[in-house]
């Protein structure tokens, strides 16, 4: 239940609904196995083992979408298409053409659907309405998409955007390469070990750097020839470690070991009582690393833009507030 990955939303109205009131919106589109013709389907599941669609668990609201998708190797596809139309011009003296050959491939798919294996999978999702974020353990954003379209079917009034700040992750990422060793612990974000570098233009070269120093010159070097971060591991209070990309993802998060010491004070040997806790320690890690990411970052655009006062700084160490507050 601790989350990999983070495609991340912001709330940009307010979320006020208790989980009963979001069980219900969920149960319309709870998860359903694929028929005999159905090549997938999803819908929202029990959430972490518990029998609930919903769980509220440090202030937010926890649910979990589950997706069944059929198998069928192209492979397989393919070698059935070629011995039909290699059938058809041997007995028929003629050659298939796309249009065709497009209805053979749909036939053979429809007889063979019945027959294919099914894959799983399930796509947590953190609504809070403390801080304003949508959280989607998603390693990609079509997964995640599929997530937030499902959460808008459900809630109509549910409105979110991607984040913004005033620096794009790249300049950042480069500028914290860029700062000297003996000033690395004064920063919100420390360095981790993994990098990848690219460069512009046609070629796009690509540099990665796995286990590595990343305050050897080398790295410097390549920035100083125009490259710019595109992935970079980061860690957080040596609390939370995880790779940073330049389009807003969060990915092969990892909660280190301060953190899964709360869980073993939490002192619960109940099934129930241990999700909760594992949530509401996740739910305040998260909320106060995100907090300081969109400090590192820069004052959200629209913040910056429309405020007609300075805005106070939000950090870990200070009350966090939703963004349309």
């Amino acid at each position: 239940m601790w989350f990999k990955n983070l495609q991340l939303y912001r709330l940009t109205a307010p979320l006020s609904l208790t989980a009963e009131e979001l069980t219900d919106k969920l149960s319309p589109q709870r998860f359903a196995p694929c028929s005999k013709s159905d090549k997938s389907q999803a819908g929202w599941s029990d959430a972490f083992g518990c029998d609930e669609l919903v769980i509220s668990a440090g202030g937010a609201l926890w649910c979990v979408l589950k997706t069944e998708e059929k198998i069928l190797p192209s492979s397989v596809i393919n070698q059935e298409l070629q011995e039909r139309m290699d059938h058809i011009q041997a007995t028929e003296a003629r050659r298939v053409g796309k249009k065709e050959k497009q209805t053979l491939k749909e036939q053979i798919e429809d007889t063979l659907l019945p027959q294919a294996f099914s894959r799983f999978n399930r796509i947590a999702v953190m609504l809070d309405p403390v801080s304003g974020w949508v959280l989607v353990d998603a390693g990609n954003m079509n997964k995640a998409e599929q997530v937030i379209s499902a959460l808008i079917a459900a809630i109509e009034s549910l409105k979110m955007k991607r984040p913004e700040a005033a620096h794009s992750p790249a300049s950042k990422m480069a500028d914290l390469l860029l700062i000297p060793a003996e000033e690395q612990e004064l920063q919100l974000f420390q360095l981790d070990s993994d990098c990848e570098l690219k460069g512009h233009g046609d070629t796009q070269s690509v540099v990665r750097f796995a286990r590595h120093d990343l305050l050897q010159p080398e790295v410097a070097a390549h920035l100083a020839t125009g490259k710019q971060p595109v992935k970079l591991g980061l860690q957080w209070q040596d609390r939370i470690s995880l790779m940073l990309t330049d389009d807003w993802q969060i990915k092969r998060l990892k909660f280190l070991e301060l953190i899964q010491d709360e869980l073993l004070n939490s002192d619960t040997d109940d099934r129930r009582a241990m999700v909760e806790a594992t949530l509401t320690i996740q739910a305040d890690a998260l909320r106060k690393m995100l907090a300081d990411l969109m400090l590192w970052l820069g004052e959200e655009m629209e913040e910056a833009e429309t405020a007609t006062s300075p805005a106070p700084a939000v950090s870990s160490n200070t009350a966090e507030s939703a963004p349309w507050e």
